[in-house]
């Protein structure tokens, strides 16, 4: 079998993104070119990354060099793991279209930034998906997911771990598939787009505000991960 040329958009302070490249490093259907991560990576070594070409810039649309390696190299696959930012509609084309991107959320809920908190308040699926990448957020066709029911005693950090766990089992799965080009295409409806901005505003409580006992518990297990946690806002402090 001929391996097909791949480039893969990352983030080397995602340990989820550091396995996933390392399973399709692996794969007998994809020959890694070349992974692109922002420049805030630049601080992160890895030896099993010595053979591969490395771009250090969030905003590939906009790299020449990153553009021509990807047409001398005739790499005409693409899949990001954990890219911190948005794909622009001009590096898409690049690859017909066909972006591969794993969202660690039962899509169409919970698309955007800050997933995890989200699937809890919520109280969505827990999960991953993936899906190929258009112009919006996490709003591509659903090629495939996993997804469990939400527990009353998932924190953050378990919902994490978990979609983290489903993406890596999804990659896996997939590789195959994504080399045939095929799969049974499921429409990803149209739904709210969570972005970065907005996570203030959500974890925020109002002193003078009457909140449920359900919401307070879905909001404490919500931000229960690393140093997160909400505020309470009373007046103007």
């Amino acid at each position: 079998m001929l391996k097909k040329n791949i480039i893969i958009l990352a983030n080397f302070a995602d340990k989820f993104s550091l396995e996933g490249i390392k399973i399709i490093l692996r794969s007998k259907y994809f020959d890694v070119k070349s992974i692109v991560v922002s420049k805030k990576s630049k601080k992160f070594k890895f030896n099993f990354l010595k053979n591969t070409k490395v771009f250090y810039d969030g905003f590939p649309h906009k790299n020449s060099q990153i553009i021509k390696f990807i047409k001398n190299k005739n790499i005409k696959t693409c899949i990001c793991l954990g890219f911190k930012n948005r794909i622009r509609f001009s590096f898409i084309r690049l690859f017909g279209k066909k972006i591969y991107n794993i969202h660690p959320a039962v899509l169409p809920f919970d698309k955007g930034s800050h997933s995890t908190f989200y699937t809890i308040m919520n109280n969505n699926l827990v999960g991953s998906t993936l899906h190929i990448v258009n112009e919006r957020f996490d709003s591509g066709p659903i090629l495939d997911q996993i997804k469990v029911k939400n527990n009353l005693n998932f924190n953050a950090k378990v919902v994490y771990d978990k979609s983290r766990f489903f993406g890596l089992k999804l990659l896996k799965k997939n590789l195959k598939k994504i080399y045939f080009e095929k799969f049974k295409i499921k429409k990803n409806s149209k739904t709210k787009i969570y972005f970065k901005k907005e996570i203030l505003k959500a974890s925020t409580l109002h002193y003078n505000k009457k909140y449920s006992g359900e919401y307070l518990w879905r909001l404490i297990k919500a931000v229960n991960f690393k140093n997160n946690g909400f505020y309470i806002k009373f007046k103007k402090k």
